[in-house]
């Protein structure tokens, strides 16, 4: 290849990674494993939002051409051992986007972003076949750290049973009152404030606050679980009944 051109494409990119990899290549890009570069992926990532916090263009720029190294590195890696290759990778990724948009792509129609939101998740348990609610809270990765896991296992309960799960929170919050005096006031430094006790608290009594959190992760999974199929049972749907009833079956 051309490695004196004014200027590069993605294409160029690609031959300039399988190079690295090849025989003739750099030693140790060749080495590396999927294994070796899980750590590159996920400093390259923060250090990509880190020039978004900063407002910095070029910074954007060049942390994200740093992702996207790692990105072909993954796909040559498995282009080498025979499994695929970017194609593979950039095929997958649009038919995913195309089955996902319905109201893009196909005859359903969204009006605001909350629409398009609502088809999107549609779409993808379709896709992903889930039957039961809780098949959406076990599909959130376990390599997530546990504050982000609890955060997406939250927004998830919401959405399936938004009523009980506020009040529980509203409940929880008078627990708080010291620092919290009504709901509508949480922003984002008084929650930064309330997980910053907590994380002290742990510590002071010598309990490691992500593993405790990553347990009742767990466990509110396992619950949500044992009640929805408690629900079936009966023949309903979780999302269907209302928070006074689904507050019976979850305390019982």
């Amino acid at each position: 290849m051309d490695i004196n051109k004014s200027k590069y494409d993605f294409n160029d990119f690609v031959e300039i990674i399988k190079i690295l990899r090849s025989p003739n290549g750099c030693p140790w890009d060749r080495e590396q494993t999927h294994e070796s570069l899980k750590s590159n992926l996920i400093e390259e990532s923060y250090e990509f939002l880190s020039e978004i916090d900063k407002k910095n263009i070029d910074g954007m720029k060049e942390e994200l051409g740093d992702v996207l190294l790692q990105v072909l590195m993954h796909a040559q890696i498995a282009q080498d051992d025979g499994k695929f290759d970017i194609n593979d990778v950039i095929d997958g990724i649009a038919k995913k986007m195309v089955f996902r948009h319905p109201h893009v792509f196909g005859e359903d129609k969204a009006v605001t972003s909350d629409n398009a939101l609502d088809l999107f998740n549609q779409q993808k348990q379709k896709e992903k076949h889930f039957d039961k609610q809780v098949d959406v809270l076990k599909s959130i990765p376990e390599s997530y750290p546990a504050l982000i896991k609890a955060e997406k296992t939250a927004s998830k309960l919401n959405k399936i049973q938004p009523n009980f799960f506020k009040k529980t929170v509203e409940e929880n919050v008078e627990l708080l009152k010291q620092t919290v005096v009504e709901l509508d006031n949480v922003n984002e430094e008084t929650i930064g404030k309330i997980l910053w006790q907590v994380v002290t608290l742990a510590k002071i009594a010598n309990v490691d606050a992500e593993i405790a959190l990553t347990s009742i992760n767990k466990r509110i999974v396992e619950k949500f679980e044992n009640v929805e199929n408690k629900i079936i049972e009966n023949n309903k749907k979780i999302e269907e009944i209302d928070g006074e009833t689904f507050k019976k079956y979850w305390e019982n």
